[in-house]
């Protein structure tokens, strides 16, 4: 399989672990009367707070720059709200 190929695999598998979760729920729960996005600019929180799983998330990342995916950023965007970014200072 390809890096790229992968690493979306790997995003995907990272994101659906996330919504499987109990915690998933309930935070959806609790967002459902909150209207975050769109706004001027993102509104952001901890990955735990939308159910998702801080480290694997920083684990993803690092994947990235192990496997030397060529991404210039990547913005991860749950309920409406920032939950992580990162950007890389890769040549054109």
């Amino acid at each position: 399989m390809q890096k790229a190929q992968r690493i979306i695999c790997l995003l995907v598998i990272i994101l659906l672990a996330g919504c499987l979760t109990e915690s998933c729920s309930d935070s959806l729960k609790l967002q459902l009367d909150a209207e975050p996005w769109p706004t001027q600019s993102w509104q952001s929180t901890t990955p735990e707070a939308q159910g998702m799983d801080s480290e694997r998330l920083a684990q993803m990342f690092e994947a990235i720059q192990e496997d030397d995916i060529r991404l210039h950023s990547l913005l991860i965007a749950r309920n409406g709200y920032l939950v992580g970014q990162l950007a890389w200072n890769l040549p054109l």
